[in-house]
């Protein structure tokens, strides 16, 4: 997937490997815990990143759209709350956490991350910007 900005090109890579790292985490039973603190890193990276773009390209749904990033944050601790405090094994917490992230894939990035980009459009085609790709 591809929204014309180079840096966030290769941060929807990352979110591709952290995931298929759940999935190794699901199958042995592996580090739970730091695959969640891999992803909330990318998350906080990801979405600073992305508010700026669109704070710079004055999307008018910019409020919304940050919003709905505050929203996965506080699932993401809800995901970490539960694994942390849960007397399951981590197959059940890391198939939450996968079930969860490509639902985000497939509802965010598809869908809600494309409504900036008419406005993304614009902005990169009238000024040089530091992210452009």
């Amino acid at each position: 997937m591809s929204v014309g900005v180079a840096a966030l090109n290769d941060q929807y890579k990352d979110l591709i490997r952290i995931i298929q790292g759940l999935h190794f985490t699901k199958e042995s039973g592996g580090a739970l815990r730091a695959a969640i603190v891999d992803l909330d890193r990318y998350v906080h990276e990801h979405f600073a990143l992305e508010e700026l773009i669109m704070r710079e390209a004055a999307f008018e749904g910019f409020a919304a759209h940050c919003a709905k990033h505050r929203d996965f944050e506080a699932r993401l601790q809800n995901v970490e709350e539960i694994r942390r405090h849960s007397a399951l094994a981590s197959f059940p917490v890391a198939e939450m956490v996968i079930e969860f992230l490509q639902q985000w894939l497939v509802n965010h990035i598809v869908n809600a991350d494309q409504e900036y980009m008419p406005a993304l459009g614009r902005h990169l085609q009238s000024e040089d910007t530091s992210y452009q790709s």
